[in-house]
């Protein structure tokens, strides 16, 4: 699969850090929809580095940090797990709230107003929520 094709894909979203993340928000797992998907290739003397990004939009907006969260920024968290390995599995991921209006502006993954806010980062994992429609059938079989 690639990775643009995951644009409109419903996904299944678990947060496991902060670890007080789910007593102040009530709760860990949200489901919500890929907007968009952002892929650049830099050049380094080390190599090539790709950066994969989704734009994810909940379907159920939370807040946290006296933040109202709509919309995330969702990063694979490791080296060689792309954005295509979600097809197969949930990957683990690093989240970045961004506001509601960047989220439907033109360019969603500008992060030169919040970079280096460390304040609301998040991590868990994303999956397709096809795949999991297909774990239920496979247990059902």
């Amino acid at each position: 699969m690639k990775p643009t094709s995951l644009v409109s894909e419903k996904i299944k979203i678990e947060i496991g850090e902060p670890w007080e993340f789910q007593d102040e928000v009530g709760r860990a797992d949200f489901t919500g929809e890929i907007k968009q998907v952002f892929i650049s290739h830099r050049a380094f003397e080390s190599g090539e580095n790709v950066r994969e990004v989704l734009l994810v939009k909940l379907d159920e907006p939370f807040g946290y940090k006296n933040l109202k969260c709509e919309y995330l920024l969702a990063y694979p968290r490791h080296v060689g797990i792309g954005l295509c390995k979600l097809s197969e599995k949930s990957i683990s991921f690093g989240f970045t709230r961004i506001p509601t209006d960047q989220g439907e502006s033109d360019n969603p993954f500008d992060d030169c107003q919040w970079r280096g806010n460390k304040e609301f980062f998040l991590i868990g994992s994303i999956e397709l929520k096809t795949n999991t429609s297909n774990k239920s059938l496979e247990r059902d079989a």
